[in-house]
């Protein structure tokens, strides 16, 4: 228990790190997609490891599946529309407001 506690104050900590950082180089819009593509494939993997721990061969119910894809693919949707509405919004020349970088 105290593993899995230590594992998310790491992994939640230091998301802030990233994004702080993130920000610095590439735009807010395209980092939020890009986390959700990330976050998409992460899900979809995990839903395939766990149809291959049964040997894809088990039935598993459409519940079952639905629970594990739906996340996953609208994630990947989601990563992929706002990718492509950034370089959109790229060609169009808009840019989202500029903002001061925080001072550390």
């Amino acid at each position: 228990m105290l593993l899995a506690f230590g594992i998310v104050y790491f992994v939640w900590g230091s998301t802030f790190l990233a994004i702080r950082v993130g920000v610095r180089e590439v735009p807010p819009f395209l980092l939020a997609a890009m986390r959700f593509l990330l976050a998409g494939i992460a899900l979809l993997l995990r839903a395939i490891w766990f149809w291959k721990q049964v040997h894809f061969t088990a039935q598993l119910s459409p519940e079952e599946n639905l629970r594990r894809l739906i996340p996953a693919v609208t994630l990947i949707v989601l990563g992929v529309q706002g990718i492509f509405s950034s370089f959109f919004m790229s060609a169009l020349g808009l840019k989202t407001a500029k903002r001061k970088p925080p001072t550390a």
